[in-house]
């Protein structure tokens, strides 16, 4: 099998011919075995290991056996496949590896060589489009990793078939939004609410990642963060992803690492957290575009304006949690009168306790103050006007339980109204519902 490696410039512009020819002949490259380290989570470090076999002339065999056979391939460099070893890989694409399709195109299961378990994403032949959003998945995937985002392993790019395929590490577990439904894989179980809270924080601070970066997602949503083997939540799926050029930049080359634990995540973030909530605070990276996204994510003033921003995927990440506290669509016919689910809570709120939208499967067993945390912050995101909403630093302050009480006072009234309850009809009764958790 042949695997080629190739490092792709991030100066380049998006737009520029992608990826750049390589600079060094095939028959002078040596055989190889690279290990690339995948921090998933803070106590499990996957280790990729590829390898190829490259024809060499008989008089440079020897020399090529004295040059060093492994070599470390750096984050910020993707393998690149050839699409003879991702049909190996996945059966030729059958369709018993099918795990997944999405607006880029279909996911399959996968197996390389040396046994490391992936998921293909190969792009519809017929659509026009995926080269865009190859290209965005590509950019992003070089940009230095997180705990919470989903690693790009590598791609393929075979222009005369016209085909353009991205490869991740396998996620056993899922998405969210599969670990939600019942219709999904009957061997598993209900999520726990100590499931729940780590993917609403890990989702939360990978988010806040994204955005440091000046990446707005457009696309936040359940089936759009996946799960490794302990429940750590790894958001992906950057196709539609934007860059805020116009906001202030957060993190440059020199700041940019790559951390092996949360601590050392968390500690790294620190560093630029004055200049990054400073451009998430002033909203800079509003733009125009088309309204694109998921029905029921997608924010009502983008909808309504084509104008989208940061704020944007705060809001789309109020309504994933709402998704994850009450296993509902967020867009249903089912919920009475109310098609959208953030409507549907805040009236069921007003009228009944906490315990009426939570997920009946979990049977009870949730923590109340937690649970009512979880709720209130979601509705702070799903606020009407975007600047009303957190930024993605005081959302993961938030869901950790810092603050959010203060905000929650501020603007409770105003979220009423948004619901269509004014605030001079709700009683004392109806207020000090809603403002407890209880059951």
């Amino acid at each position: 099998m042949v695997f080629k490696m190739l490092t792709v410039d991030l100066t380049r512009d998006l737009h520029e011919d992608f990826p750049p020819e390589s600079t060094t002949p095939p028959s002078s490259s040596p055989a190889l075995c690279f290990n690339l380290n995948l921090p998933f989570t803070s106590s499990l470090t996957t280790e990729f290991f590829l390898r190829r076999h490259p024809r060499v002339p008989a008089s440079t065999a020897s020399a090529i056996v004295q040059r060093k056979q492994e070599i470390q391939v750096q984050r910020g460099r993707l393998a690149k496949f050839t699409l003879k070893e991702l049909k190996v890989a996945t059966g030729k694409f059958k369709g018993k590896n099918i795990v997944g399709r999405g607006a880029f195109g279909t996911v399959y299961r996968g197996q390389l060589d040396n046994g490391y378990m992936v998921a293909v994403k190969r792009r519809e032949q017929s659509r026009t489009q995926g080269l865009d959003e190859f290209q965005v998945e590509v950019k992003i995937g070089n940009m230095p990793n997180h705990l919470n985002i989903l690693p790009l392993l590598g791609y393929c790019e075979a222009s005369k078939s016209k085909e353009y395929i991205l490869v991740y590490p396998y996620m056993a577990n899922g998405s969210v939004a599969s670990r939600l439904r019942d219709d999904q894989v009957e061997s598993w179980s209900p999520l726990s609410w100590q499931a729940r809270m780590k993917i609403a924080l890990g989702a939360a601070r990978g988010l806040r990642h994204l955005h440091s970066l000046n990446i707005i997602h457009r696309d936040i949503k359940p089936s759009n963060v996946l799960l490794n083997e302990s429940f750590e939540p790894l958001i992906g799926d950057f196709g539609i992803a934007l860059f805020a050029a116009g906001g202030k930049q957060a993190h440059n080359d020199e700041n940019a690492v790559v951390c092996e634990t949360r601590e050392a995540a968390e500690l790294a973030l620190q560093k630029n957290r004055a200049m990054a909530e400073s451009a998430l605070e002033d909203d800079l990276t509003s733009l125009t575009t088309v309204v694109c996204g998921t029905m029921g994510f997608v924010d009502p003033m983008f909808m309504s304006t084509g104008r989208c921003s940061m704020k944007s995927d705060i809001f789309s990440f109020g309504i994933m949690l709402l998704e994850l506290l009450t296993g509902k669509h967020a867009f249903d016919y089912d919920h009475d009168h109310h098609v959208l689910l953030h409507d549907w809570v805040r009236s069921v709120l007003i009228e009944k306790s906490l315990e009426e939208i939570m997920d009946p499967n979990m049977r009870g067993d949730y923590d109340d103050g937690e649970a009512e945390r979880l709720t209130k912050v979601a509705l702070l995101c799903a606020q009407l006007v975007p600047k009303e909403r957190p930024n993605a630093w005081r959302l993961v302050q938030f869901v950790e339980g810092k603050g959010w009480q203060e905000r929650w006072e501020d603007v409770k009234d105003c979220i009423m109204a948004e619901a269509g309850i004014g605030c001079d009809t709700m009683t004392e009764g109806d207020s000090s519902a809603f403002s407890s958790g209880t059951r």
